[in-house]
């Protein structure tokens, strides 16, 4: 579990400090947590989910039992939590203007 939030906090691009700023506890809990001195209780856990948005079953297992996305898109999801929120902000705009504009192709039209 401490893996997956330590992966959290680099792919959000916060540091320990700024993130413990984020959810509302002190930079040596965080620390305390890596050092495997304490762990995160459930309330951690929950405000770690709700920020971040990930699931519970994600940071205590690794996998998202409830979810009912395709592969396609949880690949997709896993890319874009990689990103930084700039560039996270970057990729919503892409897929706004893609879903806005009008389709080159119609439905009985293939790609060849």
């Amino acid at each position: 579990m401490i893996k997956r939030i330590e992966e959290i906090i680099h792919n959000s691009g916060l540091n320990a400090k700024q993130f413990a700023e984020k959810l509302g506890v002190s930079a040596s809990k965080i620390t305390d947590w890596r050092n495997g001195k304490t762990k995160p209780t459930v309330s951690d856990i929950i405000r770690i989910s709700q920020y971040f948005n990930v699931s519970c079953d994600y940071l205590l297992t690794g996998e998202d039992r409830n979810s009912d996305l395709t592969d396609d898109e949880q690949e997709l999801l896993s890319f874009y939590r990689k990103l930084d929120l700039f560039n996270k902000g970057k990729v919503i705009g892409m897929l706004t203007a893609l879903v806005q504009s009008p389709s080159v192709f119609s439905a009985e039209e293939k790609v060849i």
